[in-house]
């Protein structure tokens, strides 16, 4: 099968650049829907925090058509540059100039060139060569020299149809995930109104609340051996992400320690201010990995407030209202919340046998919801796997035959 470089099959295109004064929040006939990086994730495209732009900046190629593969070329992290999503029809979008756009050519079938862009090949070249000094950019020569794979358009079909399926494995399983989500809001909205409610500042409910300990660290995946200090984005989710950390030299740490071990409630003292008070649990214990002095280990006392109800009261809109009334800071993108005004906020609770049954409810919910992580890993895993043979070739009818 022949390898070709990218050049042949697709051309590149620049994303329109624009001044404040051409750019709006708010959908008009003048102005025209534009994706940006945040419109990029986990190779789709979502609808968040829109941008449109004056129609009249938009050159007729920059308008996105079907099998358009949107690429994040520009970002400030190296985990975030390369992150990629085909373009599922036509539409009446453009994109920004932080982002470029891969058209295919008719030597391709766009969802077998859709897929390339999902493989951890592809993304260990993306990290090869985005290094940057301040900002992370893919440069027009980094794709056209990225080899790709091109059998006849028949077999590149046969392959798509091959990696759609696993595709739409992962997809079935992310939607079981978002199912119990779900559920658990709505569980919690039902609880937390049973009477009588009874209300309680959180000093009242916290017991302790230990800080950890930051130092600076490498953005790379950590070695057996080795310790890294979590990032806030560790619990920005309201899950706790155990792969959200940098990696520390251990001759510099000179402090005790803090470990997150499982049932642990870490809270987020800082943070952008639509961020800030993001609250988890975490899943088990981990003793390569500890907190930062931006991170809150909080024990509270489980007569008065279950643990689960407490953590779904501090993410709840109405106590994050009164966390961002409180924070303060001198910085458009880190806000902080003190100690002493994080305890003074009022919290509402209903009588403890309530609680005991809304976190029994929980517990269950959350064994389900990890036995549906592991087997999405897995799923992902499989994907990855088969776009790894594809992508060698390996998947031809020559090599599966």
């Amino acid at each position: 099968m022949n390898l070709i470089n990218l050049s042949e099959v697709c051309e590149q295109i620049r994303g329109v650049s624009y001044k404040e004064g051409h750019a709006t929040g708010v959908p008009s006939s003048n102005h025209t829907k534009l994706y940006r990086a945040n419109n990029i994730s986990n190779g789709t495209i979502n609808e968040n925090k829109l941008v449109f732009v004056s129609n009249e900046i938009i050159k007729e190629k920059q308008f996105l058509r079907e099998g358009d593969i949107l690429i994040a070329a520009s970002s400030g992290s190296v985990n975030l540059v390369g992150k990629a999503a085909m373009i599922k029809e036509n539409t009446n979008v453009t994109f920004g100039a932080f982002c470029k756009v891969l058209r295919p050519n008719e030597k391709i079938d766009m969802n077998y060139f859709s897929h390339f862009f999902q493989s951890d090949n592809y993304f260990r070249y993306i990290r090869r060569v985005a290094a940057g000094s301040n900002i992370n950019n893919l440069k027009n020569e980094h794709f056209d020299n990225l080899k790709i794979p091109l059998p006849s358009l028949e077999e590149q079909k046969r392959i798509a149809k091959i990696l759609d399926k696993a595709q739409e494995l992962i997809n079935q399983k992310n939607q079981v995930i978002n199912k119990i989500d779900i559920l658990e809001k709505s569980l919690f909205n039902s609880f937390s109104k049973k009477e009588p409610l009874v209300t309680r500042k959180v000093k009242d409910i916290v017991l302790e609340i230990e800080s950890g300990w930051s130092v600076g660290g490498e953005e790379r995946e950590k070695l057996e051996d080795e310790l890294g200090v979590l990032k806030i984005s560790a619990v920005t989710s309201g899950r706790f992400n155990s792969k959200k950390y940098k990696v520390v030299d251990k001759e510099e740490i000179n402090k005790q320690l803090l470990y997150p071990q499982k049932g642990d409630i870490l809270f987020s003292r800082a943070n952008t201010k639509e961020l800030v008070g993001a609250i988890c649990i975490v899943d088990e214990d981990y003793k390569d990995l500890f907190l930062p002095d931006k991170l809150w280990k909080i024990s509270i006392d489980e007569t008065l407030c279950q643990k689960y109800f407490f953590v779904n009261c501090v993410a709840s809109r109405a106590f994050h209202h009164e966390i961002e009334k409180r924070a303060t800071g001198t910085s458009g993108s880190m806000v902080n919340i003190s100690k002493a005004k994080f305890l003074d906020i009022n919290i509402q609770l209903p009588r403890i046998e309530v609680q005991e049954e809304f976190d029994c409810l929980m517990e269950r919910l959350e064994l389900e919801r990890k036995k549906h992580i592991n087997s999405l890993e897995n799923s992902k895993n499989l994907y990855q796997s088969l776009l790894q043979r594809a992508f060698k070739g390996e998947l031809t009818k020559e090599k599966v035959g």
